[in-house]
């Protein structure tokens, strides 16, 4: 039973600093990201648009097949290669900046996207599976963890951007990321667990058995997916408030500032 604990203490632990050094790295580029395409590359607000909806949408698209991947095999090796995944796009980005080429940028976003959608369900899973008790304390801790990392990271590209620049900065984002895959890979142990696919499937079904018929199912996915239209990138939003920045002639290296403020009250 003792050991039992320590295991769950020990995954809990973990995960959160895996998530923290994370959404550290991601938050270092995510206040920037837009000024780097639209002002340093000179590309226009439509390719910035376009490459947030395709890291969005892999993101998303990605968790079902991983998540049903993941059951069928090993959970652990979809953590740490996402988690890994996440600090290579952030070298792609640097590159990018160094060779000014979109196709690298590109590449990047894909990396990025894809490694948020394979290893969120799988971190999910393992949590789930080891945490008998106090299961929504474990995802408290992890998501407190997400919104620390998500407030550090726009203060250190604040204080580090004006002297590192964007490929500077965008490698050292690289390395939290980087870290929390070797955390995962050392720390968490993690047995193989295998599902049938019949199974698999059957629990994917018993979604649509809460609702009294498919009607109901179907205008619940609708109401969904009209919500999901009013969404924007934050991108959008960041380039707005550099534009006010200009306009009161305050440096664009205080756009992070504005990222941190919206992490701090969105949390």
């Amino acid at each position: 039973m003792q050991k039992r604990g320590l295991e769950e203490k020990r995954t809990v632990a973990t995960f959160s600093a895996a998530s923290f050094l994370n959404d550290v790295g991601s938050d270092m580029v995510r206040p920037l990201w837009p000024l780097f395409i639209t002002t340093f590359l000179g590309a226009p607000f439509a390719l910035l648009g376009l490459l947030d909806g395709l890291g969005d949408a892999l993101g998303y698209t990605t968790k079902t097949p991983s998540s049903f991947l993941a059951d069928r095999y090993r959970k652990k090796p979809f953590i740490w290669f996402g988690y890994l995944l996440s600090g290579g796009a952030r070298i792609f980005y640097a590159v990018s900046a160094i060779f000014r080429t979109t196709f690298v940028l590109f590449s990047g976003k894909i990396i990025d996207g894809l490694g948020r959608g394979i290893r969120e369900p799988a971190r999910d899973a393992v949590v789930t599976e080891t945490v008998s008790k106090n299961r929504g304390k474990a995802f408290g801790i992890l998501r407190t963890s997400d919104n620390l990392g998500a407030a550090l990271g726009p203060l250190i590209a604040f204080l580090l951007f004006t002297s590192l620049g964007f490929s500077k900065l965008f490698l050292l984002a690289a390395i939290p990321s980087l870290i929390g895959s070797l955390l995962i890979i050392f720390f968490i142990k993690k047995k193989r667990k295998t599902i049938s696919h019949k199974t698999t499937i059957v629990e994917f079904r018993e979604i649509k058995k809460d609702f009294k018929d498919k009607k109901n199912y179907w205008k619940f996915v609708s109401v969904s997916a009209l919500f999901a239209l009013s969404w924007f990138s934050i991108s959008f939003m960041i380039v707005f408030g550099a534009e006010v920045l200009k306009f009161n002639k305050l440096s664009i290296a205080a756009v992070p500032l504005l990222l941190l403020i919206y992490s701090l009250t969105a949390s």
